[in-house]
């Protein structure tokens, strides 16, 4: 597909130059249409069929995309279809003409410098060549320059993360910041976009016509409009896709290029059989006011490289001054080490080290995509001395890291020979008390022991074999129940034995007729006394069953704690057996290598003769 007039939209910022080498347009795509676009200038997905329709697709590249991205491109375009609010911007465009007299490895050349110089490393882009037929049959090469207005901090973020809203205060909590250009991602006015837009097409005529020249071809393309440089060539309808496409329209647009070049062929010739002064004198001050404008388009060009440059020099200078804080020791003090070592004083090394600063800041600032002759040297030895005392207090810092760990170190040291020496004491003293206890064992009386065991191993079974008194027992014992009982039983049978006898006395001949009437009442006095003994004794049977009923619990408690003690006791018996026969064993073993370590030596070996052993047959 060759590049055709461009509709204007509202999503479409374009002043298109119809010259055949000269035109670039800017245009920016929406949410959901960013995926898609990708993979059409890259003639990936469905788009790879124009491939094997005769269309040339030269090169294609990306830069400045996030880890996630490198691999697949095409994923970081998803993701801003995705993740980008629904009325943002998704990606920007320039579609740019190339030379068709340019070799495709000089057009590739003239694009990857352009890319440098307008993106560097601030922005995510995409871009390829693409190299169809044109009308009259030769080559159409453009580039499709494709970019995220979001810029490269540095932040590493997830795909939802990069296109978040960007948050000031704590960047690395919101998305990359958007931004494309001198405006720092503002919204311009349509005056603004127009100077924008003619700024970069003049850029581009440097630096396309850099490359004709440098390629030692005499073409130039001149991007400025018919009426700038005061050409009475009639200027061509533009055209929609829909209008190239039809047949008639695309012949009589043909007729017009045909007729408009030999109205040119002819005012050429005219021009130079009668030459026109006048003509001259315009084309003259056209070109007087061309090149004019290209040299204060090139001084305005160098004065935002400059505050490009001196940006980038900011951010390098503010990065340094966060990365310092976190370099490693052992890398600060090998630094200062090797400082020391190459110089003598301490002017020196505050000397050599702002050198080095200054190193690392043009290195910074080359990597962001700005040469270090677009600042004077003066700027980046300031920005060097605002990064001299941070640098100074770091190996400062990390040699008294260093000493601290040293001291730590000989702490560690000092406490390791303390603990060895503990433990050496420790098994010094270990040894003695084994010694101790070795010669306390050869003192033991294992005979003594052996009697001391059997005595207390009758008095376990003893103990073994006697039953604690049941509670009932002991409340009856300390009631008086069973003394009172057994009085009562007397009484009991002392008043039936009283009347037994009154009865065979009252059935008697003493009893008759009445006689004796003192005796009768002797007897109904003993039997009064009788009862009342008998009521007594059970009024006695009665109160002490209440102090039963009162004893009882504290009879309990005794049972309680006298099988307490007995188990304390058998337990005691049990552990002084144990540790005697522990002890008996101890003793018995120590005593048996003492006496093996003093006994006779040993006699000598007598030799015996071999035995023979019959032979067969003898």
């Amino acid at each position: 597909m060759g590049l055709r007039p461009l509709r204007r939209t509202p999503e479409t910022e374009t002043r298109l130059i119809d010259m055949a080498l000269a035109r670039l347009s800017m245009k920016f795509g929406k949410s959901g249409k960013a995926a898609a676009h990708a993979a059409y200038i890259a003639r990936e997905a469905q788009y790879a069929r124009r491939l094997h329709h005769g269309e040339g697709l030269e090169a294609k590249e990306t830069g400045n995309l996030p880890a996630w991205a490198k691999a697949e491109p095409n994923r970081f375009w998803q993701a801003a279809d995705t993740y980008e609010r629904a009325n943002g911007t998704t990606y920007r465009e320039m579609e740019i003409a190339l030379p068709r007299e340019l070799t495709p490895a000089q057009r590739l050349a003239l694009v990857r410098g352009f890319v440098a110089q307008e993106l560097g490393e601030r922005h995510a882009y995409q871009w390829a060549i693409h190299n169809p037929n044109a009308a009259d049959g030769h080559e159409q090469p453009h580039v499709h320059l494709m970019f995220s207005e979001r810029r490269v901090d540095g932040i590493d973020r997830d795909p939802e993360h990069y296109f978040r809203r960007h948050n000031p205060k704590a960047p690395e909590k919101g998305g990359a910041k958007k931004g494309y250009g001198p405006y720092g991602g503002g919204y311009l006015s349509a005056a603004e976009r127009v100077a924008h837009l003619k700024g970069l097409r003049q850029r581009w005529e440097i630096a396309c016509n850099a490359a004709l020249a440098h390629a030692g071809r005499a073409e130039r393309i001149d991007m400025r409009s018919h009426l700038e440089r005061g050409s009475t060539i009639p200027p061509e309808r533009k055209q929609l896709p829909s209008e190239w496409r039809q047949p008639e329209t695309r012949a009589v647009v043909l007729a017009f290029r045909q007729a408009r070049a030999e109205r040119a062929a002819a005012q050429a010739g005219l021009n130079q059989a009668f030459p026109n002064c006048g003509a001259a004198i315009i084309q003259l001050e056209a070109e007087r006011q061309r090149r004019a404008k290209e040299a204060e388009c090139q001084a305005e060009q160098r004065r935002r490289a400059e505050e490009a440059a001196l940006l980038a020099l900011k951010d390098a200078k503010t990065a340094l001054l966060a990365e310092i804080p976190t370099w490693a020791d052992a890398a600060v003090l090998d630094y200062a080490d090797r400082v020391m070592a190459q110089n003598q004083t301490a002017t020196e090394q505050r000397a050599d080290i702002h050198q080095d600063l200054i190193k690392a800041l043009i290195q910074d600032v080359t990597r962001m995509g700005h040469p270090p002759t677009s600042l004077p040297v003066e700027l980046f030895e300031a920005a060097a001395d605002d990064c001299l005392g941070p640098m100074m207090a770091r190996c400062q810092q990390a040699r008294m890291e260093q000493e601290r760990q040293a001291e730590v170190t000989r702490q560690v040291e000092e406490a390791e020979a303390e603990r060895q020496r503990q433990a050496e004491a420790e098994v010094q003293r270990i040894r003695q008390a084994e010694e101790a206890e070795r010669q306390r064992l050869l003192a033991v009386d294992v005979s003594a022991l052996a009697r001391q065991r059997a005595q207390w191993q009758t008095e376990l079974e003893k103990l073994q074999q006697t039953r604690p008194p049941s509670a009932d027992w002991l409340a009856t014992g300390w009631a008086g129940l069973s003394e009172a009982q057994a009085k009562r039983d007397q009484a009991l049978r002392q008043l039936e034995a009283v009347i037994e006898a009154f009865n065979r006395w009252d059935g008697s001949a003493a009893s008759w007729l009445g006689l004796k009437p003192d005796e009768r009442r002797a007897w109904d006095a003993r039997i009064r006394q009788a009862k009342a003994d008998l009521d007594h004794a059970t009024k006695a049977v009665t109160a002490a069953q209440r102090r039963f009923s009162d004893l009882l619990p504290q009879a309990r408690a005794e049972v309680q704690r006298q099988t307490d003690e007995q188990q304390r006791r058998m337990a005691t018996l049990r552990q002084q057996i144990t540790d005697c026969e522990w002890l008996m064993k101890q003793a018995a073993t120590e005593q048996s290598k003492a006496l093996l370590d003093h006994r006779a030596p040993e006699l000598p070996s007598i030799p015996y003769p071999k035995p023979r052993f019959p032979t067969p047959g003898g």
